[in-house]
């Protein structure tokens, strides 16, 4: 198997969406919204918005701080992948 394909059965199995930051790149306005200390701190880069949530890409999606700290910085509900 390649890394990619471990990755993105890891994300089905945890039912988390699977972004390939080579893919679809993040949008600068996106990155924007959280301040980098922030972003390099809890490993979290903003993607995209979908629908009314913010997609953040995390090194640990069950760190339970990044849905509140997201929140905050930018005041919009999270989708975590």
């Amino acid at each position: 198997c390649s890394d990619v394909q471990i990755a993105q059965s890891l994300a089905e199995q945890l039912e988390i969406p699977y972004v390939d930051l080579h893919e679809t790149p993040p949008s600068l306005s996106y990155t924007a919204l959280i301040p980098r200390e922030l972003a390099l701190e809890y490993g979290v880069v903003p993607v995209r918005i979908e629908g009314k949530k913010l997609l953040v890409v995390a090194r640990d999606p069950f760190d339970i701080r990044i849905d509140e700290m997201v929140r905050q910085a930018t005041d919009m509900p999270v989708l975590l992948g």
